[in-house]
């Protein structure tokens, strides 16, 4: 078969177009959003993959568009954070600064689910549910603290064992260190 270039473009263009076609259709529900995926790429690596299926899983069965505020926080914005609010963790002993949590709200057409909103509020949505039988330990359940939007893995990775292995590798000045970097075991 002998094509002239034009016709080499058009096929090439069309079959490009065939491609991302399938592929957006193979991976529809999937795929977050901008705004979801600048916050997840700050996120230690080995639990990316985790909170992107919480994400999905939350808006696929509640019918919530979980929308991040926060994730990964390094040292210094914590302290300036606990500086603010004595109720907030100190730098290094909170899941933000190893990138293993974030905070979301979710909104249902005009309905928004936030910070201020009850812990009967978020449970009546099943938000909290989902995130737990995933391993997520939900900031509604904190005994001495109201959060119902932090959802983090402090029960999988220890905060106390992170700090040290962030001492161990970058030493104890915080501007050095980088807590989305350890390695999780």
């Amino acid at each position: 078969m002998n094509l002239k270039p034009k016709q080499i473009i058009w096929i090439s263009i069309g079959l490009a177009t065939l491609v991302v076609g399938i592929g957006l259709y193979m991976f529809r529900g999937k795929i977050l959003s901008y705004q979801q995926e600048s916050y997840i790429k700050d996120l230690n690596k080995k639990v990316r993959s985790k909170f992107r299926l919480l994400i999905n899983r939350i808006q696929k069965e509640t019918g919530y568009k979980m929308i991040i505020t926060s994730g990964y926080r390094d040292f210094e914005h914590q302290q300036r954070l606990k500086n603010q609010n004595s109720k907030n963790a100190k730098a290094g002993h909170s899941e933000h600064n190893y990138g293993i949590a974030l905070d979301m709200i979710g909104v249902k057409g005009s309905h928004r689910l936030r910070k201020a909103s009850s812990k009967e509020e978020w449970e009546k949505t099943g938000i909290p549910q989902i995130a737990k039988s995933m391993g997520f330990r939900w900031g509604g359940d904190f005994k001495n603290y109201h959060d119902p939007v932090h959802f983090g893995l402090g029960n999988i990775y220890k905060t106390a064992d992170l700090l040290q292995k962030a001492h161990y590798k970058y030493g104890t000045s915080s501007k050095n260190i980088k807590g989305n970097e350890i390695i999780l075991t």
